[in-house]
Protein backbone atom coordinates (compact mmCIF):
# COMPACT_ATOMS: atom_id res chain seq x y z
CA UNK A 1 0.00 0.00 0.00
CA UNK A 2 1.33 3.40 -1.02
CA UNK A 3 0.49 6.39 1.48
CA UNK A 4 2.35 9.67 0.92
CA UNK A 5 3.70 8.75 4.43
CA UNK A 6 5.09 5.16 4.07
CA UNK A 7 4.47 2.71 1.55
CA UNK A 8 3.57 -0.73 3.22
CA UNK A 9 4.84 -4.28 2.00
CA UNK A 10 2.24 -6.78 2.33
CA UNK A 11 3.56 -10.13 1.10
CA UNK A 12 5.41 -11.82 -2.42
CA UNK A 13 6.52 -15.14 -2.49
CA UNK A 14 8.97 -17.51 -4.40
CA UNK A 15 9.61 -20.56 -5.47
CA UNK A 16 12.02 -22.48 -4.47
CA UNK A 17 13.59 -24.17 -7.41
CA UNK A 18 14.37 -20.32 -8.59
CA UNK A 19 16.14 -19.72 -5.23
CA UNK A 20 19.75 -18.99 -6.93
CA UNK A 21 17.34 -15.64 -8.32
CA UNK A 22 16.94 -14.06 -4.48
CA UNK A 23 13.94 -13.21 -5.56
CA UNK A 24 12.65 -12.09 -2.31
CA UNK A 25 15.69 -9.60 -2.12
CA UNK A 26 14.90 -8.48 -5.72
CA UNK A 27 11.34 -7.49 -4.67
CA UNK A 28 12.38 -5.23 -1.43
CA UNK A 29 15.30 -3.73 -3.41
CA UNK A 30 12.84 -2.62 -5.91
CA UNK A 31 10.10 -1.54 -3.60
CA UNK A 32 12.93 0.08 -1.58
CA UNK A 33 14.36 2.31 -4.49
CA UNK A 34 10.52 2.96 -6.15
CA UNK A 35 9.91 4.49 -2.30
CA UNK A 36 12.67 6.24 -2.30
CA UNK A 37 12.37 7.55 -5.64
CA UNK A 38 8.54 8.88 -4.92
CA UNK A 39 10.34 10.68 -2.12
CA UNK A 40 8.90 9.07 0.70
CA UNK A 41 10.52 8.27 3.69
CA UNK A 42 9.10 5.09 5.18
CA UNK A 43 9.34 1.41 4.07
CA UNK A 44 7.06 -0.67 6.17
CA UNK A 45 7.85 -4.43 6.15
CA UNK A 46 5.55 -5.10 8.43
CA UNK A 47 5.09 -8.45 10.13
CA UNK A 48 7.89 -9.43 12.72
CA UNK A 49 6.65 -11.07 15.82
CA UNK A 50 8.33 -9.14 18.39
CA UNK A 51 11.25 -11.91 19.62
CA UNK A 52 14.35 -10.02 19.21
CA UNK A 53 16.71 -12.34 20.19
CA UNK A 54 17.88 -13.37 17.08
CA UNK A 55 16.01 -15.83 16.78
CA UNK A 56 13.60 -14.76 14.19
CA UNK A 57 14.30 -15.23 10.76
CA UNK A 58 11.95 -13.18 9.13
CA UNK A 59 13.67 -10.38 11.34
CA UNK A 60 16.97 -11.76 10.41
CA UNK A 61 16.32 -11.77 6.88
CA UNK A 62 14.13 -7.73 6.73
CA UNK A 63 16.82 -5.89 8.99
CA UNK A 64 19.81 -6.79 6.07
CA UNK A 65 18.21 -3.60 4.33
CA UNK A 66 19.80 -1.10 7.00
CA UNK A 67 16.47 -0.34 8.63
CA UNK A 68 15.27 -0.32 12.23
CA UNK A 69 12.56 -1.88 14.17
CA UNK A 70 9.56 0.22 15.36
CA UNK A 71 6.88 -1.04 18.22
CA UNK A 72 3.38 0.23 17.98
CA UNK A 73 0.48 -0.49 19.27
CA UNK A 74 -2.35 -2.97 18.34
CA UNK A 75 -5.39 -1.53 17.92
CA UNK A 76 -8.51 -2.95 19.75
CA UNK A 77 -11.64 -3.52 17.28
CA UNK A 78 -13.44 -0.64 18.18
CA UNK A 79 -10.22 1.92 17.82
CA UNK A 80 -9.81 -0.15 14.30
CA UNK A 81 -13.44 0.80 13.12
CA UNK A 82 -12.73 4.46 14.22
CA UNK A 83 -10.36 4.94 11.21
CA UNK A 84 -10.94 6.45 8.02
CA UNK A 85 -10.80 3.88 5.26
CA UNK A 86 -9.52 6.08 2.89
CA UNK A 87 -6.45 6.03 1.26
CA UNK A 88 -4.00 7.93 -1.11
CA UNK A 89 -2.31 6.12 -3.87
CA UNK A 90 0.58 7.68 -5.58
CA UNK A 91 0.95 7.26 -9.14
CA UNK A 92 3.91 8.44 -10.75
CA UNK A 93 3.45 9.37 -14.49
Amino acid sequence: MITPQEVDYLFSGSYEQYGEFYGPHQIQDYMIQMTHDLGIDRYNFLGIDGRFDGSDGVMNFKTKFNGHVEQKSVLSIDQYKDLSTNYTVLVKD
